[in-house]
């Protein structure tokens, strides 16, 4: 087989003199996995009970991509002195540290197809660009709103906090959690299933930047009365995959990784705030015309993990308003949710970026808050930053609830009833996507047969600041409660139907979407209204 194209592959980097002779890190591709000992029928080898079980359950196809590389091939390499770290099966390849000389050997072996630079130095450890703008004011400390104008607050209290889920959250350090307070139930219940870091390759994860501390807090965090996660009851899994001191993409690599790993665990959610376009080194640069979810590492891994059955969450990227505007990859993925930045008043952030891909594809999919958002530092105190970073952790953690109320439903079938329950579902566009999610649209919708035939809400919208809600069965007290979009408590009043089967409620209410909670006996119903 002709070497020529992937001898040419490498040759740019062999003209750095100051790399040839050092130790650099690589990814050394494989031709095939023939003569492979794993095998498809046996997938007990190479993936958990867990992650099996989502296979069967879902109709996901066990392939030749979830076979791991040859260890025929691994041992051959490693027999020529290269240190092998990483096997990704997706992409077929090792991730190994050596020098350029030792790769010109590499690449005339009959079982490699290429090798590709991805960081010089030895250090198989240095972050993506980190998602977050810190708030030198920190107003926001409580985490009342961010729930509220999502709903979780109610699925909170329907008793769906994430139990049962399992998220992988891929960041950039996670430093200081083992001492914080906010997180002492993840070690207490044994909820963190599973840690590493990547860049330097250990199982510590107490290092790296604060960037993961924060972010994590905002799905896992929990503070009795005080700090309320997104998902504070699921299963986690941390994985340290972007350095910190440099940029170069082995951080992709080091994403594709962990995204492998949590898949073959059986995690159903990741949860990620790093987006890339730019590199330390400018030949490692994307161009706009590459984010077309196929081209870049990073979203050819997510892309894998999402047709695997895995809800993949990712920041859109802070880009807003700078030269390059546009998302940040894996965003631009097929199948993933990219989440988008608001403020309090439902805003898009300044910072938030927009789309489409570059094949014109809709971006990102949904919105939270990303603008003071209420987190925990590294320090343990309550305070509050900006950025994308701080929206996905809270859109993941809506799903991991959602899904735990559903688990019959697939990955796709719950990021589509999300897309589908949003602000601006009917109306989505390339800056805000399909809105904020929201809970309370879905009760109104899932459940609208059955109130309707029960209690009648009407004129709907409203006329005159007057609600009527009717019914012709004898239910005697009922608890009326009016909530505004975002959460906030309008009206709650008591009636007797027994007394009155057609009671008028008087509002006074600006435009907009409002929703109504009737509590009838242990029974509640949610109606969706509107004044125009």
């Amino acid at each position: 087989m002709a070497k020529t194209r992937f001898i040419l592959s490498v040759m740019y980097f062999l003209l750095s003199i100051s790399w040839v002779c050092a130790q650099n890190r690589y990814m050394v591709f494989f031709s095939d996995k023939n003569d492979s000992p794993y095998s498809i029928n046996t997938p007990s080898q190479f993936l958990s009970d867990r992650a099996i079980e989502r296979r069967l359950k879902f109709g996901i196809a066990i392939d030749e991509n979830d076979i791991p590389v040859n260890p025929d091939y691994v041992k051959g390499i490693s027999e020529m002195g290269v240190d092998v770290y990483y096997k990704s099966r997706w992409l077929n390849g090792i991730l190994i540290e050596t020098d350029a000389s030792t790769v010109e050997g590499l690449i005339e072996l009959e079982y490699v197809s290429s090798v590709r630079l991805l960081a010089p130095g030895n250090k198989l450890s240095r972050t993506a660009r980190t998602q977050y703008e810190e708030d030198l004011n920190a107003m926001n400390t409580s985490t009342k709103e961010q729930l509220n104008m999502m709903g979780l607050n109610l699925l909170h209290e329907d008793g769906f906090t994430g139990h049962g889920m399992l998220t992988a959250v891929l960041d950039g350090g996670f430093s200081g959690i083992n001492t914080i307070q906010a997180f002492t139930h993840l070690y207490d219940s044994n909820r963190l299933v599973y840690t590493y870091d990547l860049v330097r390759n250990h199982q510590n994860i107490d290092a790296g930047s604060t960037h993961g501390t924060r972010v994590l807090s905002v799905i896992a965090g929990y503070k009795k009365e005080s700090y309320i996660g997104s998902a504070y009851n699921s299963d986690y899994m941390l994985f340290i995959t972007e350095d910190s001191d440099t940029e170069y993409t082995i951080e992709e690599y080091n994403w594709l990784i962990a995204a492998e790993r949590a898949d073959s665990a059986g995690a159903d959610i990741i949860s990620s705030s790093l987006g890339y376009f730019d590199f330390d080194d400018v030949s490692m640069n994307y161009d706009y015309s590459d984010y077309d979810g196929h081209t870049t590492i990073i979203a050819q891994a997510a892309d894998f993990a999402a047709k695997r059955g895995i809800l993949v969450v990712v920041s859109a990227g802070n880009e807003g308003g700078s030269s390059w505007n546009y998302i940040t990859s894996p965003a631009d993925a097929e199948g993933v949710i990219s989440v988008g930045s608001v403020d309090l008043g439902y805003n898009t952030s300044l910072f938030s970026s927009g789309g489409p891909t570059a094949d014109g594809r809709l971006k990102p999919e949904l919105m939270a808050l990303g603008s003071s958002t209420s987190i925990i530092s590294e320090s343990g105190n309550i305070t509050s930053a900006s950025g994308t970073s701080y929206s996905t952790p809270l859109v993941a953690g809506f799903a991991a609830c959602l899904w735990q109320q559903n688990p019959e439903l697939s990955a796709q079938e719950v990021r589509d009833l999300m897309l589908k329950n949003a602000t601006r579902s009917g109306n989505p566009d390339n800056l805000y996507g399909y809105g904020v999610p929201n809970y309370r649209y879905i009760i109104s919708g899932v459940d609208n047969e059955y109130e309707e035939s029960r209690f009648l809400v009407y004129p709907n919208p409203v006329i005159n600041d007057e609600i009527h809600l009717a019914t012709d069965v004898s239910t005697g007290k009922t608890l009326l409660m009016l909530y505004a979009k975002d959460g906030a408590l309008l009206s709650k009043e008591t009636i007797d139907f027994c007394q009155n089967r057609d009671y008028s409620m008087k509002v006074n209410l600006s435009k907009g979407i409002y929703f109504l909670q009737v509590l009838d006996g242990d029974k509640s119903y949610y109606f969706k209204v509107v004044k125009y």
